[in-house]
């Protein structure tokens, strides 16, 4: 910032003071940002959640109209929430053993 200003005419104090009062947002914005991230640990796994549920719709439709055009949907249809089921139960089965077989991994 204050190269700029020191070649458009202006003092070098000068330049130099303006320069040093753009980068005093920064902390502050730092401050903000921590203070954020303190108040939304709490809920982050839910708005992670529903981020990936919002991505996982529109593969989920694509998978169901191709499979649709191979089974005609029915089959499909019982086989999509049974797999989610799968999947939630490996998540709550891995979540507490995982870290103890990262912990031998790691030696």
């Amino acid at each position: 910032v204050s190269m700029p200003l020191k070649r458009a005419g202006m003092s070098s104090a000068r330049a130099f003071w303006y320069g040093q009062l753009s980068g005093m947002v920064e902390p502050l914005g730092g401050l903000i940002g921590a203070a954020a991230v303190t108040i939304a640990e709490p809920v982050l796994p839910y708005f992670l959640s529903l981020a990936a549920g919002g991505v996982s719709m529109p593969l989920k439709r694509a998978g169901m109209s191709s499979a649709r055009a191979f089974w005609y949907g029915q089959l499909s249809g019982m086989v999509e929430p049974l797999g989610g089921l799968i999947g939630a139960a490996a998540v709550t089965i891995a979540e507490p053993v995982l870290p103890y077989f990262l912990s031998l991994a790691a030696g």
